[in-house]
């Protein structure tokens, strides 16, 4: 990866000084058919690329990178939970999947760790509340938390009543 960046680097430069050279050329009244303007052009648009290029290369090149059982510490899990997870489809994509372990960046773990806890109560399409917890709780007792007001909810959404089936709680 050291050696990519690097030469995005020599890119860079060259790309610097053939724009400096053609606008040179310019000011000194040496394109007469135009050519060297459209060289210019096309130089300041590879230098751009060039430019983001690097950029997204060294963010990514200093993200860590974690496999399972650094995922499973970051959480606090054991490796098993990960992998229960994982095999539900809760869990976040990994960023490749080796022979011995998927990957993911670290930064993505320690979101889907935020992340955690926090879950929508949701009546049909309706949301009625949001709570943090970080253990399983029903949805009376997430109803609960958030101190519900049944008639004020009926009087707002105008229903005549409510079927308590029809809540559940979004992760």
């Amino acid at each position: 990866m050291e050696k990519i960046i690097k030469m995005y680097n020599e890119y860079i430069k060259l790309a610097e000084k053939r724009i400096s050279f053609l606008e040179n050329e310019i000011a000194m009244g040496k394109d007469c058919e135009g050519d060297d303007q459209k060289d210019l052009d096309n130089n300041h648009k590879h230098l751009a690329s060039f430019k983001r290029d690097l950029a997204e290369l060294e963010t990514n090149h200093m993200k860590e990178i974690v496999g399972h059982y650094e995922a499973a510490k970051i959480l606090g899990w054991q490796k098993q939970q990960v992998s229960a997870y994982i095999s539900r489809g809760k869990f976040p994509e990994p960023l490749q999947r080796l022979k011995s372990t998927p990957i993911w960046f670290k930064e993505d773990i320690e979101k889907f760790k935020e992340s955690r806890g926090k879950m929508k109560i949701m009546y049909e399409e309706i949301l009625v509340g949001k709570v943090m917890t970080s253990r399983s709780i029903t949805v009376d007792e997430a109803l609960e938390m958030i101190g519900f007001d049944e008639e004020k909810f009926l009087q707002e959404n105008g229903f005549d009543d409510i079927d308590y089936n029809d809540f559940k709680l979004v992760y």
